[in-house]
């Protein structure tokens, strides 16, 4: 999913990190089952954009890469920059 200009300013960052080097895939749904369309490796900056919990609790975020593509992290893998 791409979004129009972004980011906007003042919009919180966060990078990709604790991953064990193999990076996080860009989720569709909030879900670790959902379809996923990119890989994102560490230390990828990522813009947040609305917080969702997924049915057992765990806590993601609908976030943006710096060129305007949209999904879903775990918030595990999210950290302040």
């Amino acid at each position: 999913m791409a979004l129009g200009d972004w980011p906007p300013s003042g919009a919180e960052r966060r990078v990709i990190g604790a991953t064990g080097g193999i990076g996080v895939r860009l989720r569709v749904n909030p879900t670790e089952v959902s379809h996923s369309f990119t890989d994102l490796p560490d230390g990828t900056t990522v813009y947040l954009i609305e917080k969702k919990l997924d049915d057992e609790g765990s806590v993601w975020w609908w976030v943006a890469l710096s060129d305007g593509n949209a999904g879903y992290v775990n918030d595990k893998y999210l950290f302040l920059p």
